[in-house]
Protein backbone atom coordinates (compact mmCIF):
# COMPACT_ATOMS: atom_id res chain seq x y z
CA UNK A 1 0.00 0.00 0.00
CA UNK A 2 1.35 3.37 -0.66
CA UNK A 3 -0.06 6.82 0.57
CA UNK A 4 1.27 10.37 0.26
CA UNK A 5 1.75 12.18 3.67
CA UNK A 6 2.04 16.18 3.88
CA UNK A 7 3.77 17.79 6.28
CA UNK A 8 2.56 21.00 8.47
CA UNK A 9 5.50 23.34 9.63
CA UNK A 10 5.46 22.81 13.32
CA UNK A 11 6.11 25.14 16.47
CA UNK A 12 7.86 22.18 18.71
CA UNK A 13 10.41 19.55 17.63
CA UNK A 14 8.68 16.04 16.42
CA UNK A 15 9.52 13.38 18.49
CA UNK A 16 7.28 10.35 16.79
CA UNK A 17 8.70 7.55 15.28
CA UNK A 18 6.05 8.65 12.65
CA UNK A 19 6.03 11.45 9.51
CA UNK A 20 3.49 14.39 10.64
CA UNK A 21 0.53 13.52 8.57
CA UNK A 22 -1.35 17.55 8.80
CA UNK A 23 -2.16 18.97 6.04
CA UNK A 24 0.64 21.43 4.94
CA UNK A 25 0.92 25.18 4.23
CA UNK A 26 1.58 27.29 1.38
CA UNK A 27 5.01 28.32 1.47
CA UNK A 28 6.27 32.07 1.98
CA UNK A 29 7.91 33.23 -1.13
CA UNK A 30 10.84 36.12 -1.53
CA UNK A 31 11.37 37.40 -5.32
CA UNK A 32 14.36 38.61 -4.61
CA UNK A 33 17.37 36.87 -2.84
CA UNK A 34 18.74 38.71 0.27
CA UNK A 35 21.51 41.46 0.05
CA UNK A 36 25.19 40.83 0.48
CA UNK A 37 25.47 41.84 4.22
CA UNK A 38 28.65 39.39 4.92
CA UNK A 39 31.13 36.60 3.54
CA UNK A 40 30.79 32.99 5.06
CA UNK A 41 34.16 31.72 5.31
CA UNK A 42 35.11 29.40 2.77
CA UNK A 43 39.23 26.89 2.39
CA UNK A 44 40.47 27.53 -1.08
CA UNK A 45 39.16 24.62 -3.48
CA UNK A 46 40.21 21.16 -4.15
CA UNK A 47 38.74 18.26 -5.90
CA UNK A 48 37.60 15.44 -3.37
CA UNK A 49 39.42 12.56 -3.16
CA UNK A 50 38.68 9.14 -4.13
CA UNK A 51 35.82 7.74 -2.18
CA UNK A 52 36.47 4.18 -1.18
CA UNK A 53 33.66 2.50 0.34
CA UNK A 54 33.83 3.18 4.40
CA UNK A 55 35.65 6.42 4.16
CA UNK A 56 34.33 9.18 5.80
CA UNK A 57 32.98 12.20 4.00
CA UNK A 58 31.25 15.15 3.38
CA UNK A 59 30.49 14.73 0.09
CA UNK A 60 26.61 13.09 -1.00
CA UNK A 61 26.55 9.49 -1.75
CA UNK A 62 25.24 8.19 -5.25
CA UNK A 63 21.80 7.00 -4.94
CA UNK A 64 21.11 4.15 -7.67
CA UNK A 65 18.22 2.25 -8.89
CA UNK A 66 15.55 -0.32 -7.16
CA UNK A 67 17.28 -3.11 -8.65
CA UNK A 68 20.42 -2.32 -6.56
CA UNK A 69 18.23 -1.52 -3.36
CA UNK A 70 16.57 -5.17 -3.76
CA UNK A 71 20.07 -6.70 -4.29
CA UNK A 72 21.36 -4.84 -0.67
CA UNK A 73 18.63 -6.02 0.47
CA UNK A 74 19.01 -9.45 0.17
CA UNK A 75 22.45 -9.52 0.52
CA UNK A 76 23.23 -7.09 3.90
CA UNK A 77 20.02 -7.97 5.79
CA UNK A 78 18.20 -11.40 7.10
CA UNK A 79 15.21 -12.74 5.61
CA UNK A 80 12.86 -10.20 5.34
CA UNK A 81 8.75 -10.68 4.02
CA UNK A 82 8.60 -6.98 3.52
CA UNK A 83 10.16 -3.61 3.55
CA UNK A 84 8.80 0.06 4.24
CA UNK A 85 9.84 2.79 2.30
CA UNK A 86 10.00 6.50 3.12
CA UNK A 87 9.83 8.76 -0.33
CA UNK A 88 10.83 12.58 -1.17
CA UNK A 89 10.38 14.63 -4.11
CA UNK A 90 13.38 14.54 -6.21
CA UNK A 91 14.41 17.91 -7.63
CA UNK A 92 16.09 18.65 -10.94
CA UNK A 93 18.62 20.99 -10.03
CA UNK A 94 22.38 20.70 -9.20
CA UNK A 95 23.40 19.29 -6.20
CA UNK A 96 24.99 21.24 -3.57
CA UNK A 97 25.48 21.45 0.45
CA UNK A 98 26.31 23.69 3.12
CA UNK A 99 28.79 22.38 5.87
CA UNK A 100 29.00 23.51 9.30
CA UNK A 101 31.11 22.99 12.40
CA UNK A 102 29.62 22.06 15.28
CA UNK A 103 31.18 24.45 17.89
CA UNK A 104 32.51 27.12 15.87
CA UNK A 105 31.18 29.72 12.97
CA UNK A 106 33.06 28.19 10.43
CA UNK A 107 30.92 27.66 6.98
CA UNK A 108 32.03 26.08 3.71
CA UNK A 109 30.65 25.46 0.60
CA UNK A 110 30.72 21.64 -1.07
CA UNK A 111 29.26 20.26 -4.78
CA UNK A 112 28.93 16.21 -5.06
CA UNK A 113 32.23 15.78 -6.38
CA UNK A 114 34.14 18.99 -4.50
CA UNK A 115 34.44 19.81 -1.27
CA UNK A 116 35.41 23.01 -1.46
CA UNK A 117 33.39 25.69 -3.75
CA UNK A 118 33.72 29.23 -4.11
CA UNK A 119 32.25 32.03 -5.65
CA UNK A 120 33.42 32.55 -8.73
CA UNK A 121 34.93 30.41 -11.41
CA UNK A 122 35.25 27.66 -8.78
CA UNK A 123 31.12 27.91 -7.89
CA UNK A 124 28.73 25.37 -8.55
CA UNK A 125 26.29 27.59 -10.62
CA UNK A 126 25.67 30.51 -8.46
CA UNK A 127 25.25 28.54 -5.24
CA UNK A 128 28.34 29.67 -3.20
CA UNK A 129 27.96 33.60 -3.90
CA UNK A 130 23.96 32.53 -2.48
CA UNK A 131 25.41 31.08 0.68
CA UNK A 132 28.09 34.47 1.12
CA UNK A 133 25.15 36.62 0.35
CA UNK A 134 23.33 35.62 3.50
CA UNK A 135 23.99 37.43 6.85
CA UNK A 136 25.93 34.66 8.93
CA UNK A 137 23.64 33.98 11.74
CA UNK A 138 20.85 33.81 9.44
CA UNK A 139 23.03 30.33 8.64
CA UNK A 140 24.48 29.34 12.02
CA UNK A 141 20.59 29.62 13.42
CA UNK A 142 19.71 26.51 11.04
CA UNK A 143 22.86 24.88 12.28
CA UNK A 144 21.77 25.24 15.96
CA UNK A 145 17.92 24.81 15.47
CA UNK A 146 19.45 20.82 14.13
CA UNK A 147 21.42 20.27 16.91
CA UNK A 148 19.17 21.75 19.45
CA UNK A 149 16.21 19.11 17.79
CA UNK A 150 19.29 16.18 17.53
CA UNK A 151 20.45 16.77 21.00
CA UNK A 152 16.24 16.14 21.93
CA UNK A 153 16.09 13.17 19.89
CA UNK A 154 19.14 12.07 20.66
CA UNK A 155 19.87 13.13 24.57
CA UNK A 156 22.60 10.76 25.19
CA UNK A 157 24.73 11.20 21.80
CA UNK A 158 27.49 13.44 21.85
CA UNK A 159 27.72 15.38 18.50
CA UNK A 160 31.74 15.38 17.09
CA UNK A 161 30.97 15.72 13.18
CA UNK A 162 30.29 18.00 10.86
CA UNK A 163 27.05 19.02 10.56
CA UNK A 164 25.61 18.77 6.90
CA UNK A 165 22.74 20.60 4.86
CA UNK A 166 22.28 18.76 1.77
CA UNK A 167 20.70 19.56 -0.80
CA UNK A 168 19.34 20.94 -4.56
CA UNK A 169 19.84 24.55 -5.81
CA UNK A 170 17.76 24.75 -7.84
CA UNK A 171 15.54 27.36 -10.26
CA UNK A 172 15.98 29.89 -13.13
CA UNK A 173 18.86 28.67 -15.14
CA UNK A 174 20.21 25.91 -13.68
CA UNK A 175 18.25 23.04 -15.32
CA UNK A 176 15.97 22.83 -18.83
CA UNK A 177 12.72 21.49 -19.04
CA UNK A 178 11.49 21.40 -15.32
CA UNK A 179 8.86 23.31 -13.58
CA UNK A 180 11.90 24.66 -11.62
CA UNK A 181 13.07 26.66 -14.36
CA UNK A 182 10.24 29.22 -13.55
CA UNK A 183 11.04 29.63 -10.30
CA UNK A 184 13.65 32.22 -8.49
CA UNK A 185 16.61 30.59 -7.45
CA UNK A 186 16.31 28.76 -3.94
CA UNK A 187 17.81 26.25 -1.86
CA UNK A 188 16.02 22.67 -0.99
CA UNK A 189 16.94 20.74 2.10
CA UNK A 190 16.92 17.19 1.18
CA UNK A 191 18.89 15.12 3.64
CA UNK A 192 20.54 16.19 6.92
CA UNK A 193 23.72 14.66 8.79
CA UNK A 194 24.80 14.89 12.15
CA UNK A 195 28.26 13.01 13.65
CA UNK A 196 28.49 11.28 9.98
CA UNK A 197 24.84 10.00 9.82
CA UNK A 198 21.56 10.83 7.82
CA UNK A 199 18.57 11.64 10.31
CA UNK A 200 15.05 10.68 9.61
CA UNK A 201 13.90 13.74 6.98
CA UNK A 202 10.49 14.20 8.60
CA UNK A 203 11.80 15.16 12.49
CA UNK A 204 14.05 18.25 10.95
CA UNK A 205 11.37 18.88 8.42
CA UNK A 206 10.26 22.38 9.61
CA UNK A 207 13.82 23.83 10.03
CA UNK A 208 14.63 26.02 7.18
CA UNK A 209 14.45 29.49 7.03
CA UNK A 210 12.17 31.19 3.85
CA UNK A 211 13.13 34.26 4.22
CA UNK A 212 16.55 33.67 2.66
CA UNK A 213 15.14 31.04 0.58
CA UNK A 214 16.32 27.80 2.28
CA UNK A 215 13.43 25.21 2.23
CA UNK A 216 12.78 21.62 3.39
CA UNK A 217 11.90 19.29 0.32
CA UNK A 218 9.36 18.13 3.03
CA UNK A 219 7.13 20.80 2.38
CA UNK A 220 5.88 18.57 -0.44
CA UNK A 221 4.71 15.64 2.15
CA UNK A 222 6.42 12.28 2.16
CA UNK A 223 5.52 9.05 0.06
CA UNK A 224 4.76 5.73 2.06
CA UNK A 225 5.35 2.60 0.62
CA UNK A 226 5.29 -1.13 1.64
CA UNK A 227 7.46 -3.25 -0.80
CA UNK A 228 6.82 -7.04 -0.62
CA UNK A 229 9.42 -8.81 -1.19
CA UNK A 230 7.60 -11.78 -2.66
CA UNK A 231 5.87 -9.70 -5.04
CA UNK A 232 8.16 -7.58 -6.49
CA UNK A 233 6.22 -6.46 -9.73
CA UNK A 234 3.54 -4.93 -7.96
CA UNK A 235 6.12 -2.79 -6.02
CA UNK A 236 7.45 -1.81 -9.13
CA UNK A 237 4.47 -1.23 -10.99
CA UNK A 238 3.36 1.30 -7.65
CA UNK A 239 6.33 3.00 -7.65
CA UNK A 240 6.46 3.91 -11.59
CA UNK A 241 3.08 5.48 -10.77
CA UNK A 242 4.03 7.33 -8.04
CA UNK A 243 6.50 8.42 -9.60
CA UNK A 244 4.55 9.64 -12.77
CA UNK A 245 2.42 11.28 -10.43
CA UNK A 246 5.57 13.51 -9.87
CA UNK A 247 6.84 13.83 -13.45
CA UNK A 248 3.59 14.98 -14.52
CA UNK A 249 3.52 18.05 -12.19
CA UNK A 250 6.45 18.34 -9.75
CA UNK A 251 4.81 18.82 -5.94
CA UNK A 252 7.48 21.46 -5.40
CA UNK A 253 6.65 23.91 -7.90
CA UNK A 254 3.21 23.20 -7.49
CA UNK A 255 3.58 25.28 -4.09
CA UNK A 256 5.01 28.03 -5.64
CA UNK A 257 2.72 28.43 -8.21
CA UNK A 258 4.53 26.64 -10.84
CA UNK A 259 2.84 23.61 -13.06
CA UNK A 260 4.69 21.36 -14.79
CA UNK A 261 7.60 18.71 -15.29
CA UNK A 262 8.69 16.71 -12.40
CA UNK A 263 11.50 14.45 -11.49
CA UNK A 264 11.31 11.61 -9.44
CA UNK A 265 11.51 10.38 -5.58
CA UNK A 266 14.42 8.93 -3.72
CA UNK A 267 13.45 6.53 -1.51
CA UNK A 268 14.96 5.66 1.62
CA UNK A 269 14.26 2.31 4.17
CA UNK A 270 12.49 3.69 6.72
CA UNK A 271 14.18 1.01 8.97
CA UNK A 272 17.76 1.76 7.82
CA UNK A 273 17.23 5.30 6.99
CA UNK A 274 20.56 6.74 8.22
CA UNK A 275 22.53 4.06 5.43
CA UNK A 276 22.75 5.55 1.80
CA UNK A 277 23.03 1.99 1.00
CA UNK A 278 19.30 1.32 1.33
CA UNK A 279 18.15 4.30 -0.25
CA UNK A 280 17.06 4.27 -4.24
CA UNK A 281 15.72 6.97 -6.77
CA UNK A 282 12.85 6.70 -9.32
CA UNK A 283 12.95 8.85 -12.12
CA UNK A 284 10.54 9.45 -14.85
CA UNK A 285 10.72 8.36 -18.54
CA UNK A 286 11.53 11.98 -19.30
CA UNK A 287 14.33 12.88 -16.90
CA UNK A 288 15.64 9.16 -17.15
CA UNK A 289 19.59 9.07 -17.59
CA UNK A 290 19.01 5.14 -18.77
CA UNK A 291 16.46 3.27 -20.43
CA UNK A 292 17.71 -0.01 -20.62
CA UNK A 293 14.92 -1.31 -18.98
CA UNK A 294 12.64 -0.28 -21.90
CA UNK A 295 15.23 -1.98 -24.51
CA UNK A 296 13.57 -5.23 -25.99
CA UNK A 297 14.98 -8.82 -25.22
CA UNK A 298 16.37 -9.20 -28.78
CA UNK A 299 17.86 -6.40 -28.75
CA UNK A 300 20.61 -7.23 -26.16
CA UNK A 301 20.06 -10.94 -27.13
CA UNK A 302 23.32 -12.91 -27.06
CA UNK A 303 23.20 -13.60 -30.15
CA UNK A 304 22.41 -10.03 -31.63
CA UNK A 305 26.15 -8.84 -32.69
CA UNK A 306 25.02 -5.11 -31.95
CA UNK A 307 23.63 -5.55 -28.53
CA UNK A 308 26.67 -3.72 -26.78
CA UNK A 309 25.98 -0.80 -29.15
CA UNK A 310 22.34 -0.95 -28.60
CA UNK A 311 22.72 -0.95 -24.59
CA UNK A 312 25.42 1.82 -24.84
CA UNK A 313 22.54 3.70 -26.72
CA UNK A 314 20.18 2.73 -24.06
CA UNK A 315 22.14 4.20 -21.84
CA UNK A 316 24.09 7.12 -22.74
CA UNK A 317 21.40 9.60 -23.01
CA UNK A 318 21.45 12.90 -23.78
CA UNK A 319 19.77 13.67 -20.26
CA UNK A 320 23.33 11.69 -18.62
CA UNK A 321 25.55 13.61 -21.06
CA UNK A 322 23.86 16.95 -20.56
CA UNK A 323 24.62 15.81 -16.38
CA UNK A 324 28.26 15.03 -17.37
CA UNK A 325 28.76 18.64 -19.21
CA UNK A 326 26.99 20.36 -16.38
CA UNK A 327 29.28 18.67 -13.85
CA UNK A 328 32.53 20.40 -15.81
CA UNK A 329 34.08 23.22 -14.10
CA UNK A 330 33.96 26.25 -16.70
CA UNK A 331 37.85 25.95 -17.76
CA UNK A 332 37.23 22.08 -18.98
CA UNK A 333 34.49 22.94 -21.47
CA UNK A 334 36.60 22.98 -24.19
CA UNK A 335 38.81 20.35 -25.80
CA UNK A 336 40.62 20.25 -22.33
CA UNK A 337 38.17 18.39 -20.92
CA UNK A 338 36.70 15.80 -23.08
CA UNK A 339 38.80 13.30 -20.81
CA UNK A 340 37.43 13.94 -17.62
CA UNK A 341 34.08 14.10 -19.00
CA UNK A 342 34.51 10.72 -20.66
CA UNK A 343 35.84 8.95 -17.51
CA UNK A 344 32.73 10.80 -15.89
CA UNK A 345 29.98 9.26 -18.27
CA UNK A 346 31.66 6.12 -18.26
CA UNK A 347 32.06 5.34 -14.48
CA UNK A 348 28.19 6.93 -14.54
CA UNK A 349 27.36 3.97 -16.79
CA UNK A 350 29.02 1.19 -14.97
CA UNK A 351 27.58 2.04 -11.79
CA UNK A 352 24.11 2.55 -12.23
CA UNK A 353 24.24 -0.05 -14.93
CA UNK A 354 26.07 -2.69 -13.36
CA UNK A 355 23.01 -4.55 -12.34
CA UNK A 356 21.62 -5.04 -15.66
CA UNK A 357 25.27 -5.72 -17.21
CA UNK A 358 25.72 -8.74 -15.19
CA UNK A 359 22.40 -10.14 -16.05
CA UNK A 360 22.91 -9.43 -19.86
CA UNK A 361 26.48 -10.58 -19.41
CA UNK A 362 28.17 -7.64 -20.48
CA UNK A 363 31.88 -6.41 -19.78
CA UNK A 364 32.72 -3.19 -19.05
CA UNK A 365 36.10 -3.44 -21.23
CA UNK A 366 33.39 -4.23 -24.17
CA UNK A 367 31.07 -1.48 -23.38
CA UNK A 368 33.12 0.98 -22.88
CA UNK A 369 34.42 2.01 -26.00
CA UNK A 370 30.77 2.02 -27.08
CA UNK A 371 30.13 4.54 -24.48
CA UNK A 372 33.21 6.51 -25.77
CA UNK A 373 31.73 6.26 -29.17
CA UNK A 374 28.65 8.20 -28.27
CA UNK A 375 29.97 10.81 -25.60
CA UNK A 376 32.83 11.82 -27.63
CA UNK A 377 31.11 13.65 -30.70
CA UNK A 378 28.29 14.91 -28.26
CA UNK A 379 31.12 16.17 -26.30
CA UNK A 380 32.90 18.12 -29.45
CA UNK A 381 29.43 19.20 -30.67
CA UNK A 382 28.54 20.93 -27.12
CA UNK A 383 32.23 22.30 -27.18
CA UNK A 384 31.74 24.20 -30.82
CA UNK A 385 28.51 25.18 -29.56
CA UNK A 386 29.48 27.28 -26.35
CA UNK A 387 31.92 28.34 -28.40
CA UNK A 388 29.67 29.96 -30.64
CA UNK A 389 27.49 31.44 -28.06
CA UNK A 390 30.80 32.66 -26.60
CA UNK A 391 31.19 34.06 -29.79
CA UNK A 392 27.98 36.14 -30.01
CA UNK A 393 28.24 37.97 -26.48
Amino acid sequence: MSTKQDRKPSTAPTTTSNPPTEAMTALSLTENLPPTTSSVANPSPEESPAREQGDPTTLYPKILKLSDFIHTIRKDLPPLSSIHLTGSVKLHGTHADIVFQPTSNTIRCQSRNKLSIVPGNEDNSGFAAFVAAIEQRKLIDLRDRILERYKKLNPDTKVEGEVVLAGEWCGTGIQKKVALNEIPRFFAIISINVNDTFVQDWEYSDICNEDIRIFHIGKAGFFEHEVKLNDLDASDKEIKRLTGEVEKECPISKLFGVSGLGEGIVWKARDHYGDPKFWFKSKGDILAVSHSNKLPASAVDKENRDRIENFAKAIVTEVRLEQGWDLLPPPQKNERGVGTFLKWVANDCLVEERREMETLGISKTKLNPAISGIAKPWFRKRVEARNRELDRM
